[in-house]
């Protein structure tokens, strides 16, 4: 049977972690280091979510679209202290991913009783599509909110052992980050809340007065967006329109939704629940070596049928058809944790160390695969956004006379890639915040122009509308260059250099 140092229902976590702990922590550091050193020296190109930071992160703004800001807010504080890079987007992402990991770390811990376990429970988590694979290549706020999850979980717990002001302050805190990362953070404190009411061991806590400390926290956290909402109603609940809701009623509608919570339920954790198949097995033998943390089995295993619970009475009173996977990943993490605690009699000594080897090289392969992917495009031949030429494009501009100052741009991938490559300008595009223009500088109108040369009349029309009428006439200029390690393929950019005029500086609509 698994061994492991049992660590007492009743401490405080300071002076808990001991030398296999930190040993652990430096394995997922050097994970995520790794990862952040293979992400700044393979691609000057940004990911989708990469391009909608840069531009977002012109501006403070209480509110920017359909996502809450907090992503934005900390990723402008690491652009203003390592500038606009590759790297301060790197950084902040992989740092939040190892103080996930090793928040998830702690919780398997405490659960378990068992350092073994808990490390099986955190390397579990690399055999998941998304938090293994999507949560480094490209998401955002949903690892923020994922890494406010966990931290809320940990909060949880350390009230278990003692309860203070001090930590219904914090875990307020805590609980307002969440719902300032994502929306949708606010079912899993729905969840919490059920399932703690239903559990004696729990109920006292929530029932304390000192509870209100928390509830003030989270009000005070939260309010400067809510109003923001309340004025921006329509731009907040625009993130509705990536929702599939059915005006049919009926149970067809019904069944449709609850199939596609199933899918994304399993498609959130496949890979690892047919590894669990074979390592979660009955081996023979029942006998415990390792108790505790059944108060807080018990508080998980709630959470997770009590947030699926929610998911169901959406569906029934929105007709809500579709789920992602990544939706559910701030709310289902601890998958893992429950499993792994549940069915900790059956893990032997050769199926942790199995288990260890298995993720050790998958681990492996996902740093071997993030930079694959790009480098071998060739052999693919599929383009992928890490393959567009910016950099060399970036260039050219500056060739054809545009060393920086005002960008209209088709969309964020363009806007956001080239303000990276010209940081000190006021770049906007369609359906992003707007932001002020600079006076007495250049005007750059750029597109995509791979497939087609001429300025999409969408991009010429806002042009006209945020300059105040100001039209790009002529031929365009055109900066052309091969994609990144995908032979024969191009990229090519279309713009319009518009010096100021003499008796005009161009005006950007305020909002």
């Amino acid at each position: 049977m698994l061994k492991g140092k049992h660590v007492p229902d009743k401490t405080t976590w300071k002076g808990t972690l001991k030398r296999e702990d930190r040993t652990f922590f430096w394995i997922i550091a050097s994970f995520f280091l790794a990862s952040l050193v293979i992400r700044v020296i393979l691609s000057g190109g940004l990911e989708l979510d990469e391009s909608e930071q840069l531009l977002l992160t012109q501006t403070w703004r209480w509110g920017y679209g359909p996502q809450p800001p907090l992503y934005v807010w900390l990723q402008s504080l690491f652009f203003n202290l390592f500038g606009v890079s590759i790297l301060s987007l790197a950084l902040f992402k992989n740092l939040l991913l190892f103080v996930t990991f090793s928040f998830i770390y702690l919780i398997a811990r405490e659960t378990s009783g068992n350092r073994g376990l808990a490390r099986m429970a955190v390397l579990s988590l690399f055999l998941s599509p998304q938090y293994g694979w999507e949560f480094n290549r490209t998401l955002t706020h949903t690892v923020l909110a994922t890494a406010a999850a966990a931290a809320l979980l940990v909060c949880i717990l350390d009230l278990e052992k003692k309860r203070t002001a001090f930590k219904y302050t914090l875990m307020g805190l805590v609980a307002g980050f969440g719902l300032l990362g994502k929306y949708n953070f606010v079912l899993l404190l729905a969840a919490l809340l059920i399932a703690g009411l239903s559990l004696p061991g729990w109920r006292g806590i929530i029932l304390d007065r000192r509870i209100l400390l928390s509830l003030a926290a989270t009000t005070v956290m939260g309010a400067g967006h809510l109003l923001w909402i309340l004025k921006n109603q329509a731009t907040a609940v625009s993130f509705t329109g990536k929702l599939e809701i059915s005006q049919d009623p009926g149970l067809l509608v019904y069944g449709h939704g609850i199939v596609n919570l199933i899918i994304a339920s399993i498609g959130l954790f496949w890979p690892l629940l047919i590894v669990y198949i074979f390592f979660l097995r009955p081996s023979g033998s029942t006998r415990q070596t390792v108790r505790g943390g059944g108060n807080i089995q018990s508080l998980l295993g709630r959470t997770m049928v009590i947030t699926l619970g929610i998911c169901i009475v959406i569906v029934f009173t929105t007709h809500l058809t579709r789920f992602n996977d990544r939706w559910l990943a701030p709310l289902l993490f601890f998958l893992p944790v429950y499993l792994i605690t549940r069915y900790r009699s059956r893990i032997t000594g050769p199926r942790s160390t199995a288990f260890v080897s298995l993720a050790a090289t998958v681990m492996i392969l996902l740093l071997a695969l993030f930079p694959a992917r790009v480098l071998l495009a060739s052999r693919t031949g599929k383009a992928l956004r890490l393959n567009y030429p910016y950099g060399a494009l970036s260039s050219g501009l500056r060739a054809s006379g545009f060393t920086g100052g005002n960008i209209l741009a088709q969309n964020h991938r363009v806007g956001g890639n080239l303000r990276l490559h010209f940081p000190g300008s006021s770049i906007n595009v369609p359906g992003r915040p707007h932001v002020p223009l600079r006076e007495r500088e250049p005007l750059l109108i750029a597109w995509n122009a791979t497939d087609e040369d001429s300025a999409p009349p969408s991009l010429l029309e806002y042009v006209r509308d945020m300059t105040g009428g100001l039209s790009a006439e002529g031929n365009p200029g055109f900066v052309e260059a091969p994609m990144l390690h995908l032979k024969g393929r191009t990229m090519k950019l279309g713009y319009y250099i518009i010096e100021e005029p003499n008796d005009q500086s161009p005006r950007i609509k305020e909002e």
